[in-house]
């Protein structure tokens, strides 16, 4: 297997890994994601960072406050969030009336 090829496949099974852990109750932080997958594969922190780094400028994946999620569930979460904030503001204005 050459280099590319190895990397390429590693990448790929980070990907596989965060899209398992986009149970609500189970998103990893980054730290722990980090840790696992390095003493799991044998690789350096920086290598993974890499790999990382090479998910997020394709778009697959998005990392904000210290947690890694694919980029469909970030838009799934956001959106919700979006919408309690909304609700919250409705009934605030009920309750103001």
């Amino acid at each position: 297997m050459s280099i590319q090829s190895n990397r390429m496949y590693r990448v790929n099974l980070l990907l596989s890994r965060i899209k398992v852990s986009m149970i609500p109750e189970r998103i990893l932080p980054e730290e722990k994601l980090s840790a696992e997958f390095c003493r799991t594969y044998g690789i350096a922190r920086r290598t993974f960072l890499e790999y990382l780094n090479e998910l997020e400028n394709s778009g697959e994946i998005v990392r904000t406050d210290g947690k890694v999620w694919t980029k469909d569930w970030f838009d799934q979460h956001e959106d919700y969030i979006r919408s309690l904030e909304e609700d919250a503001a409705k009934e605030e204005k009920g309750v103001n009336l």
